[in-house]
């Protein structure tokens, strides 16, 4: 039962925590590229050892665990492609400048810093008796696509995704500080008809202070609760960049965290001794909308029509033909 909780809790993380950001900052690969299909090495979070698996295999578990099996098929070629280059340009980098925690791995299968991965055997706990289909799925999927990938400039991308968008996906710079060509805001507006598209969450007014001083002990609230919050900068996607709470200032993502909302587009409103949260779309918000894709293909784009939407600039070939 505890490993059960602990897929389910994997699946749930995902789309928060979506990748990104362990490729923002590195210096990407700008030489052709040479690893094709070979196996990547993975990091084991749970048991510390790194195991070895074919790249078919590991966009298979990729694709189960990030995105809904019953989204359109489309979408999911993009999903895999998108996991795909997320790995080789993983690889790609370790190939240069290994990272010590990894052990000489390309990745790890933490969701919390890498992106989610099912091994078969999480599959079929997660699945239960829609395994068998929705491996069938996937494996359909991933082979009418593998081996294709994401470049820009020859490198494979940073290729991020996200659950849904606020309508706008978001820029590179706004989220992780980083200018990066092909993350630019992209119109998604599937995404305003996903499932909850705005959520709201209530902190009382007691919560809010205690979390407040446990972030910043020296902290001056004002005298009334209604003032002790207001949002001074928005970016072009509606993503709050500042915030204000008293005379300490936060990035909306670093208030997102702190509170557990899903973005950091929000609006915030107070009453009754509560602070109520109002959020748009679920996720970061850079790259690939998951819903928005999948509102794409049911309107008829391919995967590739798809991906050019949401990366900027890109080009999609197939490595193994080179």
């Amino acid at each position: 039962m505890k490993k059960y909780l602990y897929i389910i809790a994997i699946f749930a993380l995902l789309l928060v925590t979506l990748p990104a950001i362990p490729l923002i900052g590195k210096k990407p690969t700008q030489s052709p590229i040479t690893s094709k299909l070979e196996p990547f090495k993975v990091l084991d979070a749970e048991t510390e050892e790194v195991f070895e698996i074919e790249a078919r295999d590991y966009v298979i578990g990729a694709l189960l665990a990030e995105m809904p099996i019953s989204f359109h098929e489309e979408a999911l070629k993009a999903q895999a492609v998108a996991a795909f280059t997320y790995a080789l340009r993983l690889k790609e980098n370790e190939s240069i400048m290994q990272t010590e925690e990894l052990s000489g791995a390309h990745f790890s299968n933490d969701p919390k810093k890498y992106q989610a991965f099912f091994t078969q055997e999480q599959a079929k706990e997660f699945y239960g008796d829609k395994y068998e289909d929705s491996y069938n799925k996937a494996k359909s999927v991933v082979d009418s696509v593998l081996g294709r990938v994401i470049l820009y400039d020859n490198a494979p991308i940073s290729a991020a995704f996200h659950s849904i968008s606020s309508g706008i996906t978001e820029s590179a710079s706004v989220i992780w500080g980083s200018d990066i060509s092909y993350l630019k805001p992209a119109v998604s507006e599937g995404d305003l008809d996903s499932p909850d598209f705005i959520s709201t969450k209530v902190v009382p007014e007691s919560e809010l202070k205690e979390i407040l001083e446990l972030k910043n002990k020296d902290i001056k609230l004002p005298e009334k609760p209604a003032d002790w919050l207001k949002i001074t900068d928005k970016s072009y996607s509606g993503t709050v960049t500042k915030i204000k709470a008293g005379d300490d200032e936060f990035t909306g993502n670093e208030f997102r965290t702190l509170f557990g909302l899903r973005s950091a587009n929000f609006e915030v409103s107070y009453a009754d001794k509560d602070f109520t949260f109002t959020t748009k779309g679920y996720g970061h918000g850079v790259g690939m909308s998951q819903y928005g894709a999948n509102a794409m293909a049911e309107s008829g784009k391919t995967y590739e029509e798809i991906l050019k939407h949401y990366y900027t600039g890109v080009e999609i070939v197939d490595i193994t033909e080179r």
